[in-house]
């Protein structure tokens, strides 16, 4: 039995080129000029409710052997936020000239890496190797699978990005005494002609509202202190601020940002333009506004809700003096005081009745019980915002604007956590997680049929008011996207890992007893074993990337054609494949994975 995946196409101009103007990609360096290159990170989903792990240092290598350090200081990460944003990590000036690999360094002696539990509990894992030896500072080279590698050229800003495929980096074994995870990181770094809407945080600098814009001094994450870069972020007249609580639009808002001291925390969410290499905000964040600015802030998801009292699961609290803790389980407190907004929507006051259960929020106030086995928060007076929560299920019927779903989880937990009770209009009108009713309005909802499982973007209706439980601002149907293969042949690898790998694709041999294989579409998982033996092969369109990891080296491929190649000469060089890892869109008419991101492991 086999399991075909195929690769969607690259749309772009060249492998690691950004504008149209590199369609000739040429070497060669000039130490004698520089080019602006801004630095973020992203991260694929991951079993992770929390992952804090620290990066101590990016260095591009030259192709003269020239080291250029783009991290000037260390950062802390969370790379379980599921929030689609690119964060910051620094703006620098590099030496224009060919990188055909970049070095990251990971210290994991401090890390916070936890798990959900087969209780809906959070686990807190050991980081270890192989050998299961605690692990404390990794350093993964990264090789352009390409001739040349990355170009810098002056006069042309470009967005390098790590991704940090968590689903491939890690195995968890709960049955471990302490629990642990085996860290084995896969980096990708790309440059991205369009990458995801950028955040970047960090104290005001200057205004200038003649030009539309302001600087910040970069602080990723939370970070309090060092120097990572002065960030100019240009604004226009739909530029939303929120500023201490008051919401402006535009030049207004900017007027009011110039009347603010230096220093003042900043947040922004910018789309990076390729073209001019400029960070244009769509949403700007200041003083009280921010977390961890002068308030305390909670930052979780609601589990239950009685009168003012509110559980808030999977809690990161962001403190006023810049420390940052994970804390799964808060209790929050809300009153008439408390000013209720929705993200893009900072002016209108919603009451503390919008906030329902399974919502995601951001609450600023002041933590009351410090204690982490009785951590409580006091949000009146004070605010709360809105945030995008994640619904994932399967289809129970799908109408022309109403979606109604099997809950499996909401924003990653375990649906069992939560208590619906009064969040409808009657008590016989609670949300019912075996049939919650999703608003879906005008969106496509394709050909979504029983048990096809789905990602669902949006808000929680207000509480007492359901229904329908939830509005949608997106639904993922798991043929586009999303969907996991992974099939492993640890611990002594395999040299017969596909019946067939070729341009056309790959598929996975099941006869060669792997110990493990199954595909994943949100929470429902299907082993690999129960799939059609005659999988159809179907072409598909878009961008991403293929790695191959060994010997501790990633090389990262950004075409299908160039990682078969390299993956069919390693094989036949006799390397083991440990493991498979795919993502992108499954079609269950043919059991096809039309996948844009592939990670292998050969030993």
């Amino acid at each position: 039995m086999s399991l075909q995946v195929i690769s969607q196409r690259v749309r772009w101009l060249g492998p690691l080129c950004l504008f149209a103007a590199l369609a000739a990609c040429g070497g060669g360096s000039n130490s004698a000029s520089t080019n602006a290159l801004y630095l973020g990170s992203t991260d694929a989903p991951g079993d992770f409710i929390n992952y804090t792990v620290t990066v101590t240092s990016v260095t591009l290598v030259r192709s003269d052997g020239v080291d250029v350090n783009v991290l000037p200081n260390e950062a802390t990460l969370n790379l379980a936020d599921e929030d689609g944003l690119t964060d910051l990590l620094s703006a620098q000036s590099v030496p224009t000239g060919t990188y055909p690999s970049v070095l990251v360094t990971l210290d994991y002696t401090g890390a916070d890496i936890e798990a959900e539990g087969v209780n809906g509990q959070a686990v807190a894992l050991t980081p270890v190797d192989a050998a299961g030896d605690p692990v404390t500072t990794l350093t993964v080279p990264i090789e352009f699978g390409n001739a040349q590698g990355l170009v810098v050229r002056a006069g042309q800003p470009q967005f390098l990005t790590l991704d940090f495929l968590l689903d491939a980096s890690n195995r968890v074994n709960f049955a471990s005494a302490p629990p642990t995870d085996l860290v084995e990181p896969f980096l990708v770094a790309t440059i991205e002609p369009n990458p995801n809407p950028v955040r970047i945080r960090g104290p005001l600098v200057s205004v200038a509202p003649g030009q539309s814009e302001y600087t910040v001094d970069l602080r990723p994450f939370f970070e309090s202190s060092g120097t990572f870069g002065d960030t100019v972020i240009q604004t226009n007249s739909q530029t939303v601020f929120d500023i201490n609580g008051t919401s402006a639009l535009g030049s207004a808002g900017l007027t009011a940002l110039a009347s603010l001291p230096p220093l003042t925390a900043t947040s922004a969410r910018v789309v990076f333009s390729p073209g001019t290499g400029a960070l244009v905000a769509a949403s700007v964040d200041a003083g009280s506004s921010v977390p961890g600015g002068n308030e305390d802030a909670l930052k979780g998801t609601v589990m239950s809700v009685t009168g003012g009292n509110l559980t808030v699961k999977g809690a990161t609290l962001i403190r006023s003096g810049g420390t940052v803790v994970f804390n799964d389980l808060v209790d929050l407190t809300v009153g008439s005081n408390t000013f209720v907004t929705a993200e893009g929507h900072a002016g209108v006051n919603l009451g503390p009745g919008a906030i329902s259960v399974g919502q995601r929020i951001l609450a600023f106030g002041s933590v009351t019980n410090p204690d982490p086995e009785a951590l409580a928060f006091d949000a009146d007076p004070g605010r709360v915002r809105l945030k995008g929560t994640i619904l994932r299920g399967t289809v129970v019927t799908a109408g022309s604007d109403l979606l109604t779903l099997d809950l499996q989880s909401i924003d990653g937990r375990l649906i069992s956590l939560f208590d619906f009770a009064g969040t409808g209009s009657t008590s016989a009108e609670d949300a019912n997680p075996a049939g919650y009713l999703v608003a879906t309005g005008a969106l496509p909802l394709g050909d979504l049929s029983l048990d096809d499982p789905v990602r669902v973007e949006g808000e929680v209706t207000p509480l007492g008011t359901a229904p329908p439980d939830f509005t949608a601002q997106s639904v993922s149907d798991y043929t586009n996207a999303r969907a996991h293969l992974f099939a492993s042949w640890m611990p002594d690898g395999t040299g017969s890992a596909f019946t067939t790998l070729g341009e056309a694709g790959l598929n996975v041999n099941l006869a060669s007893n792997p110990e493990t294989a199954y595909l994943r579409r949100g929470e429902v998982i299907t082993p690999l074993a129960t799939l059609s033996t005659s999988p159809m092969v179907e072409d598909g369109s878009g961008s991403g990337y293929f790695v191959i990891r060994q010997n501790h080296t990633v090389t990262v491929h950004f075409t299908f054609g160039g990682f078969v190649t390299d993956l069919t000469a390693r094989l036949a060089a006799g390397a083991m494949l440990d493991w498979v890892w795919a993502e992108g869109g499954f079609a269950s008419n043919g059991d096809i994975l039309t996948a844009n991101r592939i990670a292998v492991r050969l030993g």
